[in-house]
């Protein structure tokens, strides 16, 4: 008898679940968002420090003033899907490579002169930030990663980056969803007991 009065205690009425339950939900579905970015996060920050990339673009260290993990989707291309990718800029032109698997290497996908830029603008989602920058009336929208979601102070600074380069500010377009389309299927365990 005092044992079933010590459990109705320590239960909440008015909750269908305990409060163990729900930390472990929580702590569930943060480790799935974050194992999902983590991988290819790692693997560019690694292409990104080795120098590897640089090589690539026939650039010196000294000549690049930002270089980090991105994802960059063009607006104008209907179902276009993002691409995770590695940032590069320098006083005249911005990188985006992308991750060649055959070659197990990133090689460049898109790279743009600053002078091309007619047009670049900072929009705000929450807490994330994306900056979309027009070239010639197609539209990029990209925001650098952090080690799971937006790095969205990284991605101010770049912005800001290309206003002090010249380049004409504008207001955002609705913020451009970066989001992989296709849903992915994440197991996600459940406590059941007493």
């Amino acid at each position: 008898m005092a044992r079933r009065k010590e459990r109705a205690g320590r239960q909440r009425p008015g909750g269908f679940m305990s409060r163990r339950l729900r930390t472990g939900l929580v702590c569930a579905l943060a480790l799935a968002a974050a194992g999902c970015a983590a991988t290819e996060y790692k693997v560019a920050q690694a292409a990104a420090a080795d120098g590897s990339i640089l090589s690539t673009l026939h650039l010196g260290a000294s000549d690049v003033k930002y270089q980090a993990p991105c994802i960059v989707a063009v607006k104008r291309q209907v179902g276009a899907r993002p691409l995770a990718c590695v940032y590069v800029q320098t006083e005249t032109e911005m990188h985006f490579l992308r991750f060649n698997e055959v070659e197990s290497r990133y090689v460049p996908a898109v790279s743009v002169a600053l002078a091309e830029l007619t047009s670049v603008a900072l929009a705000r989602y929450g807490l994330n930030r994306q900056v979309q920058v027009n070239r010639k009336g197609e539209m990029l929208a990209f925001h650098i990663v952090g080690s799971t979601f937006v790095n969205s102070s990284l991605t101010e600074e770049i912005f800001s980056s290309l206003i002090k380069a010249g380049i004409a500010q504008q207001e955002p377009e609705r913020w451009i969803e970066l989001a992989d389309p296709v849903p992915m299927p994440v197991t996600i365990p459940v406590y059941v007991g007493h």
